[in-house]
């Protein structure tokens, strides 16, 4: 992938809409335990959006699915982690069409993990555990953040190598098989930059942002 390094240039970024969002609806887990977390991490997939609750119960974590009933939304379905451990399932979410990918910074005794669903028909199926293509290191935060988007996926460790940070590429093969393609981590990132932190992927491009670089100024990193 070639990359550009974008940095602070203007102090407010204005979105304009195309058209302005009108009906708004709040939406709450179904029970209210001391710390929930509930809303942690968000994602909009082909009809539904699912939230992240990191800390139910014993911080293991699940992830709520919601579609619309009756023209209101409401839980579909829950997502919990594959294990009974402190995971922190559901640390970062993103979707595309029936895809879902959760990330579990603290699955695999730490090393983190990604999951990856295909949901449909209220229901959803795993069709993928990924992991770091090599020693990321113990409590490297591997999950982070993730992104996917058609037969591509990025799942940060934004804890990796003293916190420099790095970004592991997974492509789905022929087989709907998926595997790691890519590590990357530019040479330029120093202990604590946190590179991965934040990601976002449409097609092929990836931005990554590292906030604590270029002495605590950040910068981001977009990749094509």
């Amino acid at each position: 992938m070639n990359r550009v390094f974008l940095r602070l240039a203007l102090p407010l970024v204005m979105v304009l809409l195309a058209a302005p969002l009108a009906n708004a609806q709040s939406v709450y887990a179904d029970y209210q335990p001391v710390v929930a977390g509930f809303g942690g991490a968000v994602a909009v997939g082909n009809g539904f959006v699912a939230f992240g609750e990191t800390n139910n119960e014993d911080a293991a974590g699940s992830v709520h699915v919601y579609t619309q009933q009756d023209g209101a939304w409401a839980e579909a379905f829950t997502i919990d982690g594959p294990s009974d451990e402190i995971d922190r399932f559901g640390r970062s979410l993103d979707a595309d069409g029936n895809l879902l990918i959760v990330g579990a910074t603290s699955a695999n005794a730490g090393d983190g993990a990604a999951y990856i669903y295909e949901v449909l028909g209220g229901q959803a199926a795993l069709v993928a555990t990924l992991s770091s293509m090599d020693d990321a290191g113990h409590e490297s935060s591997f999950g982070r953040a993730v992104a996917i988007s058609g037969d591509r996926a990025v799942v940060s460790a934004a804890g990796a190598d003293s916190s420099r940070g790095a970004v592991f590429v997974f492509q789905k093969d022929r087989r709907g098989n998926w595997s790691a393609t890519q590590r990357l981590q530019p040479s330029t990132m120093s202990a604590d930059d946190m590179f991965g932190l934040a990601l976002d992927l449409d097609g092929g491009l990836l931005a990554v942002g590292a906030p604590q670089a270029d002495g605590r100024t950040g910068n981001v990193t977009l990749y094509t």
